[in-house]
């Protein structure tokens, strides 16, 4: 099959575009920011404190919007993985965090409460 170059210039636009654009539900959680470190954004803390981050949006069985962050963190000197998931509101832009698993065990909110505030440290350097 022969395309012509309208045609491939057409298909390579779509194809960059769907690669580059960022879901919204995404973008609502990286471009805010958490008390006690409204210096940066979400963004920028996962850029600073997370090994290969990749993030991700999704509707769950319970009809409700999530963002997914996975990547490597240090633990206790050790390398884990990491999940991170919030439940989004696309209505009022906004996010509460529903999730945070290390090496695929479910944590509580005091350990993501510590986690928020190792990243903010470092991405305070």
């Amino acid at each position: 099959m022969k395309l012509k170059l309208p045609a491939l210039l057409t298909i390579s636009t779509l194809l960059f575009a769907g690669c580059s654009s960022t879901d919204s539900r995404i973008s609502i959680v990286q471009d805010s920011s958490v008390q006690g470190c409204p210096q940066s954004n979400i963004k920028e803390m996962v850029d600073n404190f997370v090994d290969r981050p990749k993030w991700s949006a999704f509707v769950a069985e319970d009809d409700n919007d999530y963002v997914e962050l996975q990547g490597g963190i240090t633990y206790d000197d050790q390398p884990v993985d990491m999940v991170l998931q919030y439940k989004v509101d696309t209505k009022n832009e906004s996010w509460e965090f529903a999730y945070i698993g290390l090496n695929d065990i479910s944590q509580n909110l005091f350990m993501y409460g510590a986690l928020i505030e190792a990243m903010c440290d470092e991405v305070s350097k």
